[in-house]
């Protein structure tokens, strides 16, 4: 029989969901609701909110309801704390177990907080990063929220063609699957596969985020935090920047909620004037 999956908190844990709610009310640090996450995720640590009981995506339920209730608060840069160790979680896992999950999720959360708190630049890398999620996962990644939240950061129609068309042709087309976005990213600024010299720098790129991932514990999230920011910044500007265009919405990833996210959240955010969130 194959093992079951979940996409909504069983009745077990449901303690999980009032401790989030109450931490919210009472104010409790950022860091400290992030951490509590980190370890009810990750099966070293003895959690119960797996990927191996709920799914790739649908681990990521805890998160998103703490995450949205600090997006319900307009408490935007704590929003993308939980979500940054969201997915700092999810690369210990792949780490710990040599298994991709899609992560999707949280990177197009981290670039939807960014957005909502106008800091557009800082949206731009995530969102870049859960296309390329996307596209190594789905069929029309172009449909999906991370490319709204590229487009929202001002990023041009035409070049989030050239991510999805790199990303398509040299990495999903063959077959290869990385376990870092990243990579690709790296990948395509300095044009590898067509300029092989240029493999020492996507190698470089794979060690930093193999830090990155082995180095994450729930205790210790700023300078796992820390070192991912170094690593976002050593990718530099994404190829061919647009200066002009903006999306007209940005979209936060809910689905993996199922019913227990908070019940006012629309996902969706509209982008006007110079990228302000409205």
């Amino acid at each position: 029989m194959a093992p079951s999956t979940r996409t909504e908190p069983a009745g077990d844990d449901r303690g999980l969901v009032a401790w989030i709610d109450r931490a919210l009310e009472e104010g409790r640090p950022v860091l400290e609701v992030a951490a509590e996450l980190a370890r009810n995720a990750l099966p070293a640590q003895g959690g119960q909110v797996t990927p191996f009981v709920y799914g790739s995506e649908g681990w990521f339920w805890s998160w998103n309801r703490a995450g949205f209730g600090y997006i319900e608060r307009a408490r935007y840069d704590e929003a993308a704390t939980i979500f940054t160790a969201a997915y700092l979680s999810a690369l210990r896992f792949q780490d710990d177990f040599q298994e991709r999950l899609h992560k999707g999720t949280p990177l197009c959360n981290i670039s939807y907080s960014y957005l909502r708190a106008k800091e557009t630049t800082r949206a731009r890398i995530p969102a870049a990063l859960g296309v390329i999620e996307d596209t190594l996962t789905f069929a029309d990644p172009k449909s999906q929220g991370n490319a709204a939240n590229l487009r929202a950061s001002g990023y041009g129609e035409s070049r989030l063609q050239d991510l999805v068309g790199y990303t398509e042709e040299f990495f999903r087309a063959r077959g290869q699957t990385p376990l870092y976005p990243e990579v690709v990213l790296r990948a395509m600024k300095w044009e590898t596969f067509v300029n092989t010299n240029a493999a020492p720098q996507v190698k470089a790129i794979v060690e930093q985020m193999q830090q990155v991932a082995s180095g994450f514990q729930p205790d210790s999230l700023v300078p796992s935090i820390e070192r991912l920011r170094r690593a976002w910044a050593a990718l530099d500007e994404l190829p061919y920047p647009s200066e002009t265009h903006r999306g007209d919405l940005a979209h936060a990833r809910v689905e993996s909620s199922a019913g227990v996210g908070p019940d006012t959240l629309t996902g969706t955010a509209t982008v006007s004037g110079t990228n302000a969130i409205g």
